[in-house]
């Protein structure tokens, strides 16, 4: 995928040796390249809602989203598929982070 379009990216993230990388747009999407960037793949945030606080593992793999007023939402495939976290309780998320990977 290349981006014909400009972006109004919101966050960056990379493993240590620059090969996994995960960008995210303003708009909800998430792209995440395992080639350094050569090629892009595109995920929707889960059921593409509007996010505010996102986090990454070390080795990129794992993702955790913070919706305003709704649960943590987390993926293990870099976006694929995503779980809701009813356990974390409804929150106006403003950080997370991830321990290792």
């Amino acid at each position: 995928m290349t981006f014909s379009v400009p972006k109004n990216w919101h966050t960056i993230f990379s493993s240590d040796d620059g090969m996994k990388l995960i960008i995210t747009e303003a708009a909800g999407s998430i792209f995440h390249s395992v080639d350094g960037g050569a090629r892009w793949y595109e995920k929707l945030s889960p059921g593409n809602k509007g996010w505010n606080v996102i986090a990454a593992s070390n080795n990129i793999t794992k993702l955790a989203l913070g919706v305003t007023n709704q649960y943590l939402f987390t993926s293990a495939d870099y976006g694929g598929l995503w779980e809701e976290n009813i356990f974390s309780g409804k929150k106006i998320w403003s950080l997370l982070e991830f321990s290792g990977n």
